[in-house]
């Protein structure tokens, strides 16, 4: 695990373009702001089928049952290895954070 200190604004978007997927697994969120954040920059998101995050990422995410870590890998692997479904996930994203905010 890897643990950041305190990231200034800009940072995280930094962080966001050189990564090849946001993996969100959180089982308890108000609203799933870093979600948002990795969608708007088009990175593809594996996340937990929680409804507060299903409300924000619509079907820009690959949603996962929070069962086993092999559904976790299984979802990351097909993202991770089908570049079609990548670039669908980024293109989602970016669509599904200008709607969200329109």
């Amino acid at each position: 695990m890897l643990c950041l200190p305190r990231l200034t604004e800009s940072e995280p978007a930094k962080l966001y373009s050189c990564a090849d997927l946001f993996l969100y697994p959180s089982l308890h969120e108000s609203f799933a702001l870093p979600v948002l954040e990795a969608m708007a920059s088009g990175l593809p998101v594996v996340t937990f089928a929680e409804p507060s995050i299903m409300e924000v990422v619509g079907d820009a995410a690959v949603l996962v049952a929070p069962t086993t870590i092999d559904t976790i890998v299984d979802a990351v692997k097909a993202v991770l290895t089908a570049e079609e479904l990548r670039a669908r996930l980024s293109m989602s994203g970016i669509e599904r954070r200008g709607s969200l905010h329109a």
